[in-house]
């Protein structure tokens, strides 16, 4: 039995999320159907992949994601597969993103409680991925940050 774990913006007031969930089981009766979550913001990429990004670490091997944020919802394109020895993942196919830039600096610490009250400083999270962090307070209020904002990691 495959596992298929469910990534999209549809939310839960309609019928879309029990669709295509009929459209999996017709396709693979005996799949064992998770919900990570479907209440990505509607059309939110960048917001899907990183949920994406951030459950698949947790998941068995052979696991399928099906991912589906989709800013072109209503058009016709290709569905896009990617997989690996361990996972496979398809949905819509985009291209990619592009990144906006700006700097900042922040020191090292090894847990949140380090930081000072107020004091921005990059951890590393449970996920394994830098942070930028604020004890007892917002990264993304005290540096007007926002998602897409460049992070450089300076040696030294």
């Amino acid at each position: 039995m495959s596992t298929v774990a469910l990534v999209t913006d549809f939310g839960t007031r309609d019928w879309y999320v029990g669709a295509i969930k009929g459209v999996v089981c017709t396709r693979a009766p005996k799949a064992h159907l998770i919900d990570i979550t479907h209440d990505v913001p509607p059309q939110d990429v960048a917001a899907g992949a990183f949920t994406l990004a951030a459950a698949a670490a947790t998941f068995p091997p052979k696991t399928v994601f099906l991912a589906v944020v989709d800013p072109g919802v209503g058009s016709r394109r290709a569905s896009g597969i990617s997989s690996s020895a361990k996972r496979s993942c398809g949905g819509p196919s985009r291209a990619s993103a592009r990144v906006r830039c700006r700097r900042h600096a922040a020191r090292v610490v090894s847990s949140y409680m380090e930081g000072r009250a107020h004091e921005v400083v990059a951890v590393v999270g449970s996920l394994g991925w830098l942070e930028l962090a604020v004890f007892k307070g917002s990264a993304a209020r005290t540096l007007k940050a926002r998602r897409g904002d460049r992070v450089e990691l300076i040696a030294g």
